[in-house]
């Protein structure tokens, strides 16, 4: 961690919340200290916001309207020119996947047709304050919050055709149990990147106008990770949060685990097992895969020709 991000966030957030960071980034056994701070943080700066969603009504049984739409974003453009490979890749699966669903790839030129960010906080990432990704965590939740539908990051490669249960559920994420031993605020009881719901839930409307109240005074990200603490503070303090996210079953338990196998050599047995209960898995764009071995196939090169090089597929 470098002394000037320690300088900052001991200027904006205090003592403990640095101190705990700087643990944190050296050893990993302090990521449930920095974890506890942070949390301790926000609870008591935001105090305010949070005691009037916990004073809300709301209506658990409620139905709300449900776009269905598949929203997905990739800020520099829907051309794939645009696209790293494995994008490509992961947008084209996505489409032959969603069964009567549109896939709505966003874009820095077209986003703000569907997703109202206020003029204060589009002025931050012009300045530099905001980042490309916290946008993106803004604008997901401003989408599942006014529209419903699923959210999936452009990186998240679909297995198997969507099944409808997903969207007429409330809420759905991707969830796990028994991960105490993992560094991440969340624990594996929810992801960020990818999410199904109804318009207008309470756990959407706190996370998003959280993000709006925290970026009226702050110059800076208490953690790049920032949504999932917002999550865990909804799951903390608001009883009607907690349940919607208790009530998502535990599902796709190798969500992580087919970006280990991609430069090896492609093994079907290996890749049934893999999709035996799993159906969404978390890639990345970052790293360069192998698409032969020893001149074998991979699985990255088996993947890339069974949907970027089979056909050409319209993306909305």
């Amino acid at each position: 961690m470098k002394l000037s991000q320690i300088s900052d966030l001991n200027k904006n957030f205090g003592f403990d919340v640095a101190f705990s960071s700087v643990c944190a980034s050296r050893f990993k056994s302090a990521a449930d200290f920095r974890n506890r701070h942070i949390l301790n943080y926000l609870k008591e700066e935001y105090s305010d916001f949070i005691s009037e969603y916990q004073r809300k009504n709301y209506d658990a049984a409620a139905k709300n309207d449900n776009s269905k739409i598949i929203w997905t974003l990739w800020l520099q453009g829907d051309s794939e020119d645009t696209q790293p490979e494995l994008v490509r890749m992961c947008l084209r699966n996505m489409k032959k996947n969603c069964g009567s669903h549109t896939v709505k790839v966003l874009t820095a030129d077209n986003f703000h047709h569907y997703a109202d960010i206020p003029g204060y906080i589009m002025d931050k990432v012009k300045s530099g304050e905001i980042t490309f990704t916290h946008l993106s965590d803004l604008i997901r939740m401003n989408l599942l919050l006014n529209h419903g539908g699923m959210w999936l990051d452009a990186t998240i490669f679909t297995a198997k055709q969507i099944p409808e249960e997903i969207f007429d559920r409330k809420y759905f994420t991707v969830k796990h149990a028994g991960r105490d031993h993992v560094r991440n605020v969340s624990k594996e009881r929810w992801t960020g990147f990818l999410q199904a719901s109804e318009s207008h839930t309470i756990l959407h409307d706190f996370i998003y106008h959280f993000f709006l109240e925290y970026w009226k005074n702050q110059k800076i990200l208490i953690h790049y990770l920032l949504i999932d603490y917002v999550f865990a503070l909804a799951y903390n303090e608001i009883p009607a949060c907690r349940k919607i996210l208790d009530d998502v079953p535990l599902n796709n338990p190798e969500l992580y685990n087919m970006e280990r196998w991609l430069s090896s050599k492609y093994d079907e047995d290996v890749y049934k097992k893999l999709t035996e209960d799993t159906m969404f898995f978390k890639l990345t764009w970052k790293k360069d895969f192998k698409k032969s071995s020893f001149g074998s196939e991979t699985f990255y090169g088996h993947l890339l020709r069974e949907t970027v090089n089979r056909e050409t597929v319209n993306i909305e």
